[in-house]
């Protein structure tokens, strides 16, 4: 039979509590360390000794489930006609479920739509740290860029739980960030990350169907920021030459010292960055630092040559399609 109960438990008589019979029950008055009056229940306990009986905060919900397995659960009421009305609507779902009305994939949904949306928003961000694409995990800066797009619409769009999502709401945010001077590819990746994350609620039985499923993309077209153009003769030359010199000239860098107020824990220097012009006077310098391993010399300058010959045959393959 369904009930709600406190779960009682016990603790030591206090050594200043007095014992007195009030309306037939036998009760412990104390004062504790901050003051506080106690007048509570007592009760016997199996060695004969006199304990303090206490009952949780909340009532709990018993009841069998559609396995008519006993199930007992938290209410979260402290109220007891509250609690009987918890217990009353899981009861009710179960005869539901039992009837066939309900779907146990609706009620699972129906109970995440009480959650806050950052609690889903984790899980899929831990589902993406775990996922693997053609037998690779992805990429942390992805995920990362990712939580930043998913928490800005959090924010900005006021999204606190999964019905909050719709899309009229995520229609008015392209069109004010449109007006922010976003571009048209920036707006659509936010949209693509929103909509990959509510295809995941509807697998995991957090939504019924995709809110955003029809939110139309921006005109990426009509919005380009950026016109894409081949590289000229000069600068393919540039990046063959920097891709051949570029291993060994990293062990020829300049150590430079960091201001003091840069300085994080030990490290108080960094390395100077690479510029083309300096390429040249970085690969003597890395000649001469690494004179007594010949074979680490001829490794980096094989290595430069297989990215210079990587970079010309994909030029060449463009240019033939």
């Amino acid at each position: 039979m369904a009930t709600v109960y406190r779960k009682s438990y016990t603790m030591p008589l206090p050594p200043q509590a007095q014992l007195v019979e009030e309306f037939g029950q036998r009760l412990a008055k104390w004062t504790d360390k901050n003051g506080k009056r106690h007048n509570d229940l007592t009760t016997v306990g199996q060695r004969g000794q006199i304990k303090i009986l206490r009952y949780a905060p909340t009532y709990l919900a018993q009841y069998r489930d559609t396995e008519d397995q006993i199930v007992i659960e938290s209410t979260g009421c402290r109220d007891k006609q509250a609690a009987m009305h918890v217990l009353t609507q899981r009861v009710k779902r179960i005869e539901q479920i039992k009837a066939g009305i309900l779907t146990p994939q609706q009620c699972r949904t129906a109970d995440y739509a009480k959650d806050g949306l950052g609690l889903h928003l984790e899980a899929y961000l831990d589902h993406l740290r775990c996922k693997t694409v053609r037998g690779k995990r992805v990429c942390a800066g992805h995920i990362d860029n990712v939580r930043r797009q998913l928490y800005t619409l959090q924010k900005e769009c006021q999204f606190t739980r999964l019905q909050d999502i719709t899309r009229d709401a995520m229609q008015t945010w392209m069109n004010a960030a449109e007006q922010a001077g976003k571009g048209a590819r920036t707006r659509n990746t936010y949209r693509a990350a929103i909509i990959a994350f509510c295809n995941w609620c509807v697998q995991a039985d957090r939504l019924i169907a995709n809110p955003l499923a029809r939110l139309c993309c921006a005109d990426e077209h009509a919005d380009r920021r950026k016109t894409r153009r081949a590289l000229t003769i000069s600068e393919l030359e540039r990046l063959f030459t920097a891709a051949h010199l570029r291993p060994l000239a990293e062990y020829g860098r300049i150590t430079i010292r960091l201001p003091k107020a840069q300085h994080k824990g030990r490290r108080t220097w960094q390395k100077e960055p690479l510029r083309f012009e300096m390429l040249p006077e970085a690969v003597q310098r890395a000649r001469l630092l690494l004179k007594d391993k010949p074979e680490l010399i001829a490794q980096l300058e094989w290595l430069g040559k297989e990215r210079a010959l990587m970079y010309k045959t994909l030029v060449s393959v463009q240019a033939i399609f």
